[in-house]
């Protein structure tokens, strides 16, 4: 073997081997502070939601949504791709349901948002979708646009599509709305 090759391929070898090193290792650490950060921006926003609009911090769905962005940040050492492929394959080998088609945290905060104003369950909805988004992306190492709206929203109606464009344009119907009923409660009309 030539020598000028074999040294090429060791300090290749040593390189890829600390850069393995360095993602695994050094970025791990990072990823795991942001996505702590993430979810505390996030309940944050849930505690502004709740000083300025008719959620109260009483309000079942201000109590649940918070209890499921304080859960992962107390776990999140442990939210990991490799914790999750491990989790379904023992639930497959041991022949778990894990998976619900209307899981009881999902049918709580339903029923505990049909007491807020329509444009009010936008905004906690979409407090609970970036939480859903920060999770994936902790997970897969990828942004993807995560819209549950029409699994959260009280009405069963629209519970059953589930489609994005859909609750889309119900969000905007909602904010249009809301800003006339704000408009005609001032007089401005």
């Amino acid at each position: 073997m030539n020598p000028q090759l074999a040294a090429n391929f060791l300090v290749s070898g040593i390189s890829l081997f600390g850069l393995v090193v360095l993602l695994l290792f050094f970025a791990s650490d990072y990823r795991l502070d942001a996505y702590r950060q993430r979810l505390f921006q996030l309940r944050h926003e849930l505690f502004n939601l709740a000083l300025t609009t008719e959620l109260t911090f009483e309000h079942p769905a201000y109590r649940l949504l918070n209890e499921r962005i304080n859960s992962p940040i107390r776990f999140a050492h442990r939210t990991k791709f490799s914790s999750l492929v491990t989790f379904v394959v023992v639930a497959y080998l041991l022949r778990l349901k894990v998976v619900e088609s209307d899981p009881p945290q999902e049918r709580s905060l339903r029923h505990a948002l049909s007491s807020l104003p329509r444009h009010e369950q936008f905004k906690v909805i979409s407090v609970s979708n970036q939480v859903d988004r920060a999770l994936v992306r902790r997970l897969f190492f990828i942004r993807l646009p995560v819209d549950r709206t029409g699994e959260h929203l009280p009405d069963s109606k629209m519970a059953q599509l589930r489609k994005p464009a859909f609750a889309q344009a119900v969000e905007s119907h909602a904010m249009k709305s809301f800003r006339g009923d704000k408009l005609s409660a001032t007089g401005s009309c």
